[in-house]
């Protein structure tokens, strides 16, 4: 089973209609991830140290801007093959986040939601 499949299958219950138990044994009251409790608080202390300035997606620390600077770096339709994703666990630059840790399937839990600015 490749890693983008197990994460499919830990996504698939937040994403299952309420009252859906999902696969057997899956913890269906796990909520997808939001821009302002999960996403944005990371990207402040996981990124903002780096991508501020005249660096590429510079973040200010204002969550209404760092959203707009962001989005153009996500992909809902597949998350792991985000620019946003690829960066944050170093298929795309050195890592900040590791594949697979809380923070990254945030990133990937929030794509999966359509990654709306809440």
């Amino acid at each position: 089973m490749t890693p983008h499949m197990v994460l499919a299958l830990w996504l698939a219950p937040a994403c299952a209609p309420e009252g859906d138990s999902g696969p057997a044994g899956a913890d269906t009251g796990h909520r997808p991830a939001t821009w302002s409790a999960d996403v944005h608080p990371i990207l402040t202390t996981s990124c903002q140290g780096c991508h501020q300035g005249a660096m590429p997606m510079a973040l200010t620390g204002d969550p209404a801007s760092d959203y707009d600077v962001v989005v153009p770096y996500t992909n809902v339709a597949d998350p792991e093959r985000s620019t946003l994703y690829e960066a944050a666990t170093g298929l795309a630059h050195a890592s900040v986040l590791a594949e697979g840790s809380e923070a990254a399937q945030a990133f990937v839990s929030w794509m999966a939601a359509g990654a709306r600015e809440d």
